[in-house]
C-alpha cells in the first residue's frame, strides 16, 4: 500500500520544482549577448529540423516558442522580433514542403502572417514582463532618494561575503558613517539641502570604492560600505580617504561624518550580532568624538600583535601592517 502524500510533501515538491526553475534562470541571465544569440539560431535550426523529421500530424508550433522565449529573455527587442518573423518563416518552409505546394499562395501569406503575430505577440509580452520584474527588483534593493543599495540588498551580500570568509578565510570590511549634525542640517537649511546633502555623500562614496564594493543607505543618515576581500590596513587606508573626500564637499553643510570601521579576518559571528557591532562601534565613537574613523578587528589580535584592535586617524596614518589583500 502506498504511503499517502502529505501537505509536507507536496510543499517540498513545490519548493524543489522552485528551487530548478531558479537555477535555469540564473544560467540564462549568466549568458552574454553573443552566446545567446548563437543558441536562438541554433534552437531555429533544431525546431525546424524536428518539424520536418516529424510527421505532417504531429504540430511543433509550441517547440518554436523556446527560442522566441531566450530571445525575448535576454535580447534587445529588434532581436525578438526578427527571432520571431524567423521562426514563422522555418515554421512556413517546413509545411510548404510537406504539402508540395499544394496550398494556395494567400493561404501560405495568411498563415505565415498568424505564426509571426503569435510568436511575436509571446516574445514581445516576455520581454515586458522581465523589464518589469527586474524593474520590480532594482526598486526591491534600491533606496529611492540615493540610488544606492538599501538595507535589503546590503544584508543579502553580507550574508554572502560571510559565508565567503567562513570557507575560503576572505577577509571582509564593513565601514559605517554617520553625518553629524544632520538634524541641523534639515532645520537651518531645509529639508532639500538635506536631500541634496545624502546625495552627494552617496555619489562620493560610489566613486571613492571599487566596483566590488557595496555602497548602502541602511535609513536616515547613516550609510555602510561593504569592502570585500580587504583586510585592516586596506579598510583604513580606504576610509581615511573617503572621509577627506565627503570633508571637501561637507564643508558648505557646516558638518562631517563619523566612521566606524569593522574589519573581519575569519570565521564572523551572526549576521544580527555582527551588525550590531558594527553599529555600536559607530555610535560609541560618536561619543567620544565626532569627525573620526574608529577601527576594530575580529577576531580580537593577540597580545604583541602588530594590529591593535581599534584605530585613531593619528595611529592609522602610522601603520605599517601588511595588506592580505592590497586595494
Amino acid at each position: 500500500m502506498t504511503a499517502p502524500v502529505t501537505a509536507g510533501d507536496r510543499s517540498a515538491g513545490r519548493g524543489a520544482a522552485a528551487d530548478e526553475g531558479s537555477l535555469v534562470l540564473r544560467w540564462v541571465e549568466a549568458l552574454s549577448p553573443w552566446t545567446t544569440a548563437t543558441l536562438v539560431v541554433l534552437g531555429i535550426v533544431a525546431m525546424a529540423a524536428a518539424d520536418w523529421c516529424s510527421s505532417a500530424d504531429v504540430g511543433f508550433t509550441l517547440g518554436y516558442l523556446l527560442p522566441v522565449a531566450l530571445a525575448a529573455w535576454r535580447l534587445p527587442q529588434p532581436w525578438v522580433s526578427l527571432t520571431a518573423i524567423s521562426c514563422a518563416v522555418a515554421w512556413a518552409l517546413v509545411h510548404s514542403c510537406e504539402t508540395d505546394g499544394q496550398l494556395a499562395a494567400a493561404v501560405v501569406a495568411v498563415n505565415v502572417g498568424m505564426e509571426v503575430l503569435v510568436f511575436l505577440s509571446f516574445g514581445l509580452l516576455l520581454s515586458t514582463l522581465r523589464h518589469r520584474l527586474y524593474r520590480e527588483r532594482w526598486l526591491a534593493n534600491t533606496d529611492a532618494l540615493t540610488g544606492v543599495a538599501n538595507r535589503r540588498a546590503f544584508e543579502s551580500e553580507l550574508l554572502r561575503e560571510m559565508e565567503r570568509c567562513r570557507r575560503f578565510q576572505q577577509p571582509f570590511t564593513l565601514a559605517y558613517l554617520d553625518i553629524d549634525g544632520f538634524k541641523q542640517v534639515n532645520d537651518q537649511l531645509g529639508h532639500r539641502a538635506g536631500d541634496d546633502l545624502l546625495r552627494s555623500l552617496a555619489r562620493t562614496l560610489r566613486q571613492g570604492v571599487r566596483s566590488v564594493d557595496l555602497v548602502a543607505r541602511l535609513g536616515g543618515d547613516e550609510f555602510v560600505v561593504l569592502m570585500p576581500a580587504t583586510d585592516g590596513f586596506g579598510a583604513l587606508v580606504v576610509v581615511q580617504r573617503l572621509q577627506q573626500e565627503i570633508a571637501d564637499f561637507s564643508r558648505m553643510f557646516n558638518t562631517g561624518v563619523t566612521i566606524g570601521c569593522l574589519t573581519v579576518l575569519r570565521e564572523p559571528p551572526p549576521l544580527d550580532e555582527l551588525v550590531a557591532r558594527a553599529d555600536r562601534l559607530l555610535y560609541e565613537q560618536k561619543q567620544n568624538g565626532r569627525g573620526r574613523v574608529c577601527h576594530q578587528v575580529l577576531p580580537e589580535p593577540m597580545a604583541g600583535a602588530s594590529m591593535t584592535g581599534s584605530r585613531s586617524v593619528a595611529e592609522a596614518g602610522a601603520s605599517s601592517a601588511p595588506a592580505v589583500a592590497p586595494r
